[in-house]
């Protein structure tokens, strides 16, 4: 899935951070698979924090 998103796709992402899940949906402004981080509404999100991941495509 994550190799498949882009940026400015509209996406959904739910990830652990320090002792919880929190969600966060927006456009992805940043995909970098060096780094292995996503970048959603200026928060960063390391992909092995990412528990589930919905890409509904690029926004209009």
């Amino acid at each position: 899935m994550i190799r498949s998103m882009s940026r400015g796709d509209l996406i959904r992402c739910i990830f652990y951070k320090e002792d919880h899940y929190e969600e966060e949906s927006g456009i992805a402004s940043k995909v970098d698979e060096i780094k292995k981080e996503i970048v959603v509404n200026d928060k960063t999100i390391p992909f092995s924090d990412i528990w589930e991941l919905h890409d509904w495509g690029r926004a209009k």
